[in-house]
């Protein structure tokens, strides 16, 4: 894994949280993106996005105004193909689903390390998907307790 890889990058981040926008902003500068725009709702980022261009956007999930989701498939539906994570404090299969079967090309939780966020920023910036690792490892664990088949959740995306 090398930060190399996202040096210079440019970056927006949408999230409702002030505290929790510094400190992703803050943590991406020191990896070497350059954090372009922060955005406290979806609607306000889409407008952005009309005239901007970024290499990677960083959503979270539950906005006012329009959620993560809905603003993936907008985002997508412009034909704009810049790669965005979701991140969020929900790791439920079916909200990860629909995020991904709306254009999302990343998913992480809120508690992610560092570490794997490089991994999956660098994955996502050359077109691959990728779910964090420890959701897909909650979901293996539920599916021998529940006997559910996640196979389609984690089927050829990137984990360790």
């Amino acid at each position: 894994m090398s930060i190399k890889s996202v040096q210079n990058k440019r970056a927006i981040i949408i999230d409702d949280h002030k505290l929790f926008t510094s400190g992703l902003a803050g943590i991406l500068k020191e990896i070497g993106l350059k954090v372009i725009a922060t955005f406290s709702n979806a609607i306000d980022a889409l407008n952005y996005l009309k005239n901007q261009d970024t290499d990677i956007i960083f959503s979270d999930i539950n906005m006012p105004k329009m959620d993560g989701i809905s603003f993936c498939k907008k985002v997508r539906e412009k034909n704009i193909e810049t790669p965005i994570i979701m991140l969020s404090m929900y790791e439920d299969s079916n909200i990860i689903k629909e995020s991904f079967n709306n254009g999302a090309n990343g998913y992480l939780s809120k508690n992610t390390e560092r570490k794997e966020m490089i991994k999956a920023i660098s994955t996502c910036l050359k077109g691959a998907t990728y779910l964090n690792k420890s959701i897909i490892q909650k979901e293996r664990k539920r599916e021998l307790k529940q006997n559910i088949d996640v196979e389609g959740l984690t089927l050829g995306w990137y984990w360790n």
